[in-house]
Parts: structure tokens; C-alpha cells; sequence
């Protein structure tokens, strides 16, 4: 059987790996909580929605409104998850791929980090 695409152009980001469960939204919530201890939270749904649209940018300087100082935190609290944990892959990515691979398909990852 002929491959549809011989090619798939991937990015890693939360399409080979969990990023914004694992990291991401977790990071999120501890620099929020640390910031902002008598708010509400959001949910994993609303941090995607957000993300999606207006954009991270904006949920952090349009809606939530952090300052430079509290922007800068949130930083510091991302690299440090970023530094110390590793995302799982999907389930059935590696295998996925593997298989594609095995009938001659190429596999590229591109990345805007």
C-alpha cells in the first residue's frame, strides 16, 4: 500500500508530547497561585482556550493583567518545569511514526523554539 503523504512535518510542541498538560499549564498555576493566591484558577480547558485565542501573550498581559515583575516570575516558574521534566509522548506516537518510517515515509520536526 502506497503512503497518502511521504512526508509528516511535525512539531514537537503538544503534537508528539504532552507539553501544555505537563508543563505548560502546571507552571502556569503554580506562578498564578504564587502572584495571585486569592484568585481563581483556570481550568486546563480554559488555559487551552486562552492559548488558542487571544494567545498566551494576551492572557497574560490582556486578562490576567501581570506586570512586567509578575510576567518575569512566570518565567522564572516555566523554565524551571521546562529544566526539570520531560513530557510523555502520546500514546501510540512512537509506533505511529515507527510504522510510517517502516513504509517509507520521512519524518521531519520543526519547531518556532
Amino acid at each position: 500500500m502506497a503512503l497518502k503523504y511521504k512526508c509528516l512535518i511535525l512539531d514537537h510542541d503538544d503534537t508528539a508530547v504532552k507539553s501544555t498538560p505537563e508543563i505548560h499549564y502546571p507552571s502556569f498555576i503554580e506562578a498564578l497561585k504564587n502572584l495571585r493566591p486569592n484568585e481563581r484558577s483556570i481550568t486546563l480547558k480554559e488555559f487551552v482556550g486562552y492559548c488558542f485565542n487571544p494567545g498566551f501573550s494576551s492572557l497574560c498581559k490582556d486578562i490576567i493583567k501581570f506586570t512586567d515583575e509578575e510576567l518575569q516570575h512566570q518565567q522564572e516558574v516555566w523554565k524551571k518545569y521546562t529544566e526539570s521534566a520531560v513530557p510523555d509522548f502520546y500514546e501510540m506516537f512512537t509506533e505511529t511514526i515507527q510504522e510510517f518510517k517502516k513504509q517509507g515515509g520521512v519524518v521531519t520536526v520543526v519547531s518556532h523554539s
